[in-house]
C-alpha cells in the first residue's frame, strides 16, 4: 500500500513537471520577446542578403519581407484561435 502511494505521488510529480514545462514553452511561443527577436533577426538577414546582392536601399528594401513575416505570424495566431474553437467545439467533437 505504501509503495503504491509512493508510486502515485511520483507519477503526480512527473505530471506536474510536464504541465509546468508545457506552460513555459507555451508562454515562450506566444511572448512578444520571441516574436520581436525573430522579426529583428529576419530584418538583419534580409538586410545582409540585399546588401550582398547590391540591391538599392537595402535598409528600406529589407522591411518588405520582414513586415510580411510579422503580418503573417500575427494573422496565424488569430486564425489558430478560431481553428481551435471550431475543431474542438462540442458540435464538432470527433
Amino acid at each position: 500500500m505504501e509503495q503504491e502511494l509512493f508510486s502515485l505521488k511520483k507519477e503526480l510529480d512527473t505530471l506536474h513537471d510536464d504541465i509546468r514545462t508545457l506552460k513555459i514553452q507555451q508562454d515562450w511561443n506566444t511572448s512578444v520577446l520571441k516574436h520581436g527577436l525573430v522579426i529583428f533577426m529576419n530584418y538583419l538577414i534580409m538586410l545582409i542578403l540585399m546588401y550582398i546582392l547590391n540591391i538599392e536601399s537595402p535598409f528600406i528594401s529589407a522591411l518588405l519581407p520582414t513586415l510580411g513575416y510579422a503580418i503573417t505570424s500575427i494573422s496565424l495566431n488569430s486564425i489558430k484561435k478560431y481553428w481551435i474553437i471550431y475543431t474542438y467545439s462540442e458540435n464538432n467533437s470527433k
